[in-house]
């Protein structure tokens, strides 16, 4: 094969591997996009899930209180005084 005849050839392999990059880069704007997707979804849930755990924690602070509360009364009535720093 004479230079003059790979001339073609390798004029389409550089478009091929130009149609090659632009699919690359295509591919990776819409992975992009999707990550952004998944991101923006993961952080909704994230935040939906906040106000969950904050309500969990004072509803386990207040069991702790009327746990408390009922060891002092059952305490009571046997007679026992719990140290203040108990109360």
């Amino acid at each position: 094969m004479s230079p003059a005849n790979s001339l073609p050839t390798l004029q389409t392999l550089h478009n091929d591997m130009q149609a090659v990059h632009d699919d690359i880069a295509q591919l990776r704007q819409t992975m992009d996009a999707r990550f952004d997707e998944l991101s923006s979804q993961i952080s909704n849930q994230f935040n939906q899930f906040i106000p969950f755990s904050d309500k969990f924690d004072m509803a386990l602070e207040e069991f702790d209180t009327a746990s408390s509360q009922i060891n002092v009364a059952v305490l009571a009535q046997i007679g026992i005084t719990p140290p203040s720093e108990d109360i």
